[in-house]
């Protein structure tokens, strides 16, 4: 999915996006020179989704608002397996009371946290990779289980 200004794509059922190893599903600036921030984001509310192979790029809003990122979950359950988080003009992917199992998924490049778990979430995150972000994880009023992550070259 390209988006060619500065829209979201709000989820407030379930969203399966699954793709393959050769052939991921994306979400993305469909602009011809790609910036962070050209595009807002995703917002899941109140049910279940599963992303894998998807990868999630140059949205992340203006910067200012407080749910500037590329994914933003609310109140939801968000599975998220081989996945790429990138270049967010803020966070990569942001929790409010929500739950996250994260695998195998590489977040890079994001202006702010490449993962926010605040507001009573929980997250499970292993075996990722999380780079180049100016924070790579930060939990707030949460709690989350964190292993076997390559965290390394964050601000």
């Amino acid at each position: 999915m390209l988006f060619m200004g500065f829209y979201e794509f709000n989820i407030e059922g379930v969203l399966h996006s699954v793709g393959t190893e050769e052939d991921s599903i994306r979400f993305t600036s469909g602009q011809p020179e790609k910036n962070k921030g050209d595009w807002k984001w995703l917002y899941f509310s109140s049910n279940s989704s599963i992303m894998a192979y998807t990868v999630v790029e140059y949205g992340g809003g203006d910067g200012d608002d407080w749910q500037d990122a590329n994914i933003n979950a609310n109140n939801a359950f968000l599975a998220m397996q081989n996945c790429r988080v990138s270049h967010s003009n803020k966070n990569g992917i942001k929790l409010f009371s929500s739950d996250l199992t994260l695998t195998e998924s590489i977040i890079h490049d994001n202006s702010d946290y490449g993962i926010h778990v605040t507001s009573n979430s929980t997250a499970d995150i292993s075996g990722n990779d999380i780079y180049n972000n100016n924070d790579g994880i930060y939990i707030s009023s949460s709690t989350a289980d964190i292993s076997g992550n390559d965290i390394y070259d964050n601000s």
